[in-house]
């Protein structure tokens, strides 16, 4: 299983604008893709150090994620 640290974007680095983001595997290959309103608040909800992530069953597939700016 990959340590979400290694994945997790560091604090302010994410934009607050519209937009798309890609989680990958550790092969580099895309396993999710999201959009949202605001990319900070969305991604934040995924990172957060509760219990479970918020999609648990991509925990252990995640290599690294990316971020784009929306249309």
């Amino acid at each position: 299983m990959t340590n979400p640290a290694s994945y997790r974007p560091k604090a302010g680095e994410i934009p607050t604008q519209p937009g798309v983001y890609k989680f990958r595997d550790a092969r580099g290959r895309v396993i999710y893709v999201g959009k949202a309103k605001n990319l900070r608040a969305r991604l934040s909800s995924y990172f957060q150090d509760v219990g479970q992530d918020r999609e648990g069953h991509l925990s252990g597939s995640v290599g690294r994620g990316g971020v784009g700016p929306g249309p």
